[in-house]
């Protein structure tokens, strides 16, 4: 059965549009122009925060100077909310992470709020993770004492995918890339909850799945996310699209008013 974002989204609509005043800084939008991804994920966060009239700018990386590039990223991030869209896809982009000013990262990329997400504040959850437990919360799914495999990594989305289902007390496994096949498909196979931050489409078939199971599906390429396919009727799943991705951009701008 799929759990889809609209009545979630109608819900956190209704919260920025009685709290939108509190915003006092406009956002900053950071990316390479080459990236499509990011330019797919910033269209629909430019979408969002012109439905509530927040102002934005826009920043590209020039690959050509990357310390002027750098020093204006610096400049802006001062006193913007800023997103970074990531990959940026130079060898130094965590240089810029650094430049961010944790007071104003709706999707808690500084070293200082990561921190305080792994002292266990859920306030600093990624605003992906901050829309899976939107999905959590609403539809009251079960994850106390159950098996969750993470699929992924990443600092950004599978590891704190980790740690907000580890503090609704299920059990968790992490596997990567690193993780043998036959390793992975045990996993799946005996997982509860199966949540789904690898960027890839090819990990998961439809007869490693069983009843009862739910999929917390973080990914998105293609016009679809990591799981590629529709599960059974007695599986719960985010669909992509119309799931987890679909809040992203209002968790950024409530993550920004937590902030203000």
């Amino acid at each position: 059965m799929k759990l889809l974002a609209k009545p979630i989204k109608e819900q956190l609509k209704t919260f920025i549009s009685i709290n939108r005043e509190k915003i006092k800084h406009p956002f900053y939008l950071y990316s390479d122009k080459n990236n499509l991804d990011s330019f797919y994920y910033l269209k629909g966060i430019k979408r969002v925060l012109d439905e509530f009239s927040i102002p934005y700018e826009e920043g590209f990386l020039n690959t050509e100077n990357i310390s002027q590039s750098l020093a204006e990223f610096e400049g802006k991030s001062k006193d913007h909310f800023t997103v970074l869209a990531r990959p940026l896809n130079i060898k130094n982009e965590d240089d810029f992470i650094k430049r961010i000013n944790p007071d104003l990262d709706p999707d808690r990329m500084t070293d200082m709020n990561l921190g305080r997400l792994l002292k266990g504040d859920l306030d600093y959850l990624p605003a992906t993770i901050q829309s899976v437990k939107a999905f959590i919360d609403f539809y009251n799914l079960e994850i106390s004492s159950r098996k969750a495999l993470v699929i992924g990594r990443s600092l950004t989305v599978g590891l704190p995918l980790a740690l907000l289902l580890n503090k609704y007390n299920a059990t968790i496994t992490v596997a990567h890339s690193k993780t043998p096949t036959i390793t992975l498909q045990e996993s799946i196979k005996n997982a509860d909850i199966l949540a789904l931050a690898s960027g890839k489409d090819d990990l998961i078939s439809s007869e490693l799945l069983h009843d009862k199971q739910i999929i917390l599906d973080c990914g998105y390429h293609d016009g679809h996310g990591d799981l590629s396919f529709q599960p059974d009727d007695n599986i719960l799943y985010t669909p992509v699209p119309n799931g987890i991705g679909a809040l992203t951009a209002y968790c950024l701008i409530i993550n920004a008013l937590k902030q203000s």
